[in-house]
């Protein structure tokens, strides 16, 4: 099975942004391509769940206040656990 089909694109991009694409690209060890690739897609993705929650708010509603700070606090404290389990991993 051929992989997908890629076109050419001619950008044009600050020099501050260039240099920290290129260290985020390097650290990632991934050529810019393929690191503005991924960028590109993730951010159509957050587009695409912006879009999601915009239509089920208009469906349904907003989320309560309450809940929505629930959430907002379970997600730092597995972000603040997931932190502290790559420290770890990493020092090993």
């Amino acid at each position: 099975m051929a992989g997908p089909k890629i076109e050419k694109l001619s950008i044009s991009v600050p020099k501050d942004v260039v240099r920290g694409m290129r260290a985020a690209a390097g650290d990632a060890g991934l050529s810019i391509s393929a690191w503005v690739t991924q960028a590109a897609a993730a951010e159509l993705r957050r587009q695409h769940l912006r879009k999601f929650l915009g239509e089920l708010d208009d469906e349904y509603g907003p989320v309560p206040a309450k809940v929505s700070e629930k959430v907002r606090r379970d997600l730092e404290e597995a972000r603040k656990a997931a932190e502290k389990r790559w420290q770890k991993w990493r020092r090993a």
